[in-house]
């Protein structure tokens, strides 16, 4: 699902918030990275106002999906479970699949993310969110044991028959292994 936000200062060769570029083996661009990574945009979109992308790489290991919940860590995305909870910091959601480690592209750290993957479960709206049983998918705090993730409520929530999403306030979200 493609992001509306559009960056509020464009320049040449800049990757769209919902687009990835890839290296090529051997950790070589095929062409260079519009920013350095770690580099914070600001963008706005009709509906949502005014949010902040990071420009960043793919995870070392695994897939992140778009909609998945990720650790920042060192300007990479690693995707936030329980697999990854012996792992502290800076939280985001990402607008664009990140494959692997040659991969880069925008991960939101603060503003309405659209488009986030949820569990499977009822999320209470307005509650905090904890790290969820499958990786990359956050859960609400109701009825759970879990770690709490502080700067990120869920303001909507949808289940379908084939997909749980919900839309997140972001204010620069961190993990830090405080029990619920």
């Amino acid at each position: 699902m493609a992001s509306a936000y559009v960056f509020i200062e464009p320049a040449a060769g800049v990757y769209g918030v919902s687009s990835t570029g890839t290296f090529s083996t051997g950790g070589v661009p095929a062409a260079n990275p519009p920013f350095m990574f770690g580099n914070v945009q600001g963008a706005t979109d009709p509906t949502y106002g005014y949010a902040e992308f990071m420009f960043v790489c793919g995870p070392a290991a695994g897939t992140c999906q778009s909609g998945d919940a990720v650790l920042l860590l060192n300007n990479t995305v690693q995707q936030l479970g329980t697999a990854s909870t012996a792992s502290y910091g800076p939280v985001a959601y990402l607008p664009a699949p990140m494959t692997a480690s040659n991969v880069y592209g925008w991960a939101q750290i603060m503003g309405v993310a659209d488009y986030c993957r949820m569990t499977n479960t009822v999320v209470a709206v307005g509650l905090p969110m904890v790290v969820g049983k499958t990786i990359g998918i956050l859960q609400s705090a109701v009825g759970t044991t879990g770690y709490r993730i502080d700067g990120l409520k869920c303001s909507q929530y949808s289940a379908t028959t084939n997909s749980n999403s919900g839309i997140m306030n972001l204010y620069y979200p961190q993990y830090e292994g405080r029990p619920q």
